[in-house]
């Protein structure tokens, strides 16, 4: 364990407060990404499946329907007892929760497959080297195409002078895949992420951010003054829709004989 793991899992866990959580709704994000692995023929029935920064379970408990078994893996422990108090509510029986940073977690299994979505760990050579070979059959990986924060969170940015990073590890992946001469099926998804939070969940979310960037304690009339704009009268709750754009990629092993 090292300081930027330290700083990592103290930012992951701030965000967990008001991360989104396990839904069941048949039109959310998720399972509408979760038809993309269906329509390519892919599912989790009977196989081992590595959940890679699985966070609260968004994925996690969907897949864990249908799979033999999930290991959750994720370097937060605030996320991990969110999804596991949902797991729990749930009545499933085969999740195995990992607390560990991708970099530090080692395994003698190889699992069927290994899912991986928006995991900031995939960022080196290292990182997506072991994601393979942790892969028994198919790696599922999503990855953002560019900048997906709400129109707040620029606003709040702009205020504050805080330079925006680009999101694009859907393109790093794609790119190290064909450099290595693999073969893989790639799904580009875009639309809509909708959501409010009330005056103090959004402070409080805007507080997160800013820390992260080592911005503590700003001045609350300057936060007020900045989320101002997405107040929406009607519902009394502030809006922090983002539009999205991603990349699911689908590496299976046995298309790729020979290579690796």
């Amino acid at each position: 364990m090292n300081d930027s793991t330290d700083q990592s899992r103290d930012f992951w866990n701030n965000r967990a407060k008001t991360f989104p959580r396990f839904n069941d709704e048949p039109q959310s994000y998720e399972n509408s990404m979760l038809d993309l692995v269906r329509n390519h023929c892919l599912d989790f029935k009977g196989k081992t499946v590595l959940d890679v920064g699985c966070g609260t379970g968004l994925y996690t408990l969907k897949i864990a329907f249908e799979a033999l078994k999930v290991t959750a893996l994720d370097l937060s422990d605030q996320m991990l007892e969110i999804n596991r108090q949902d797991c729990l509510k749930l009545g499933l029986q085969n999740v195995k929760y990992v607390l560990s940073s991708f970099s530090d977690y080692q395994t003698p299994e190889r699992f069927d497959i290994v899912f991986c979505s928006m995991c900031p760990a995939i960022n080196n050579e290292s990182s997506r080297i072991k994601l393979v070979d942790l892969t028994g059959e198919a790696l599922i990986f999503i990855g953002f195409q560019h900048y997906v924060d709400p129109g707040i969170l620029v606003k709040l940015f702009d205020y504050f002078k805080i330079e925006r990073h680009i999101l694009k590890n859907g393109p790093e992946m794609r790119y190290w895949l064909q450099n290595k001469g693999y073969r893989f099926a790639s799904y580009l998804k875009s639309g809509q992420w909708y959501q409010e939070r009330d005056l103090d969940d959004a402070l409080n979310w805007c507080r997160m951010r800013l820390e992260a960037h080592g911005i503590k304690d700003p001045d609350e009339r300057a936060l007020i003054d900045s989320i101002a704009p997405f107040f929406n009268p009607q519902s009394g709750l502030y809006n922090f829709d983002s539009p999205y754009e991603v990349e699911m990629l689908i590496w299976e092993r046995n298309k790729n004989l020979g290579l690796t």
